[in-house]
């Protein structure tokens, strides 16, 4: 075999192999940053249910402080317009209780779609530098032996 045809085949062996770990750094890369999507995920759930406690507590506080100006002024709680106004509070503040959660879900499953992104987009980085190594050993060969 002369020399020349042994340095082009070196050379399509180290281009297509090249080629084929930046593919595998990109998956790397890419499944690192799904990675963190999925961990920003996590915490944007912890912080809707976090929300919702909060707001939860100040509404119980609240809810207390009505009873009590209610109860001040001598009006029956269990009935009429003090049960009505204590009721609507109550419908309003797990609404609020609700949001915060909702929220914090609507936010993970965003993290949880870029994390899928992220893994397909280097799914398809890696197939890509295959399809590329396996085009520069035909071109290549081709040329050289064909």
């Amino acid at each position: 075999m002369p020399a020349t045809t042994s340095i082009a085949i070196a050379a399509m062996v180290a281009s297509a192999v090249a080629t084929v770990g930046s593919g595998i750094q990109a998956k790397k890369n890419a499944d690192a940053q799904a990675d963190q999507y999925n961990q920003s995920a996590t915490r944007e759930r912890e912080i809707g249910r976090l929300n919702a406690r909060r707001t939860e507590k100040a509404n119980e506080a609240l809810m207390a402080k009505q009873r009590n100006l209610l109860a001040g002024t001598g009006a029956d709680l269990s009935g009429g317009s003090a049960l009505l106004a204590q009721s609507d509070f109550a419908e309003a503040a797990e609404f609020e209780k609700r949001l915060a959660e909702a929220g914090g879900e609507t936010n993970a499953i965003a993290m949880e779609n870029r994390a899928r992104i992220a893994k397909a987009e280097g799914q398809a980085k890696f197939q890509s530098s295959m399809f590329r190594a396996g085009s520069t050993v035909l071109s290549q060969g081709s040329t050289t032996f064909g």
